[in-house]
């Protein structure tokens, strides 16, 4: 069985703050934590509306799947981030053979609320307020 949720749900943190998104161990998923404008179920136009649809495409948008930032670095995210506040993980997953990381990490630099969601199943929400 799997639970789709971030936990904790929401969490508020100080600026500087370093948080790890990291798939839970026994999970048989592949998640994305991807934060930047629109929400992908109540506004499916926005930027994140179209990135989480075109998972139900046949051609995916690769702001999706791959991280934001280089592979191996922490990344930082202000509302500013990537030119539009965005930020992912890219895919993440407990598959030995696969080349998708278990965990990817941001620092929070500056103030905001910011709401995460998963790309591949959006219905996955959790909040991060940094002040």
């Amino acid at each position: 069985m799997e639970y789709f949720s971030f936990f904790p749900g929401k969490t508020t943190v100080p600026v500087g703050t370093t948080i790890k998104f990291q798939i839970t161990p026994l999970s048989y998923e592949s998640h994305t934590a991807t934060t930047g404008p629109g929400g992908p179920i109540d506004n499916p136009t926005s930027y994140l509306g179209t990135i989480a649809q075109s998972f139900f495409s046949k051609q995916f948008v690769p702001q999706g799947i791959y991280p934001s930032d280089p592979f191996g670095t922490v990344g930082t995210l202000t509302p500013q981030s990537h030119g539009n506040g965005f930020w992912n993980s890219g895919a993440l997953d407990n598959v030995k053979a696969s080349p998708q990381p278990t965990s990817n990490s941001v620092t929070f630099t500056a103030p905001g609320t910011y709401e995460f969601y998963c790309m591949v199943h959006p219905q996955m929400h959790g909040t991060v307020v940094a002040q």
